[in-house]
């Protein structure tokens, strides 16, 4: 890429594009899988997480935590409502997972 082009790339804001009907077929895909995470990080299903992992990967965006936790940042409220993520009570707006929710530990 011209490295006039690469400076435009960092400032240009990417959208996610992943049609809701995508992200269900991962969500039902992951439904079946067994909760085995403590009460605590709980906020996110396990189900939605792997959907979101699944399609950060199929994106390329999986090179670790950081990247796995700025993928769901580029989706939109109706994208994370499909995914199952935490909807806060006092803004009414989806949050989405941060860089501790895909930590191992």
């Amino acid at each position: 890429m011209p490295a006039a082009w690469a400076l435009v790339e960092t400032h240009a804001p990417v959208r996610g594009t992943t049609p809701l009907r995508a992200i269900g077929r991962r969500l039902e895909e992951g439904r079946s899988l067994p909760e085995f995470r403590r009460r605590q990080a709980r906020v996110y299903p396990v189900a939605g997480m792997v959907a979101l992992i699944g399609l950060a990967t199929f994106c390329d965006m999986m090179r670790g935590q950081r990247d796995l936790a700025a993928f769901p940042r580029k989706l939109a409220q109706p994208q994370l409502r499909a995914l199952g993520c935490y909807c806060d009570p006092h803004t009414g707006r989806v949050r989405c997972p941060g860089e501790t929710a895909f930590s191992a530990g």
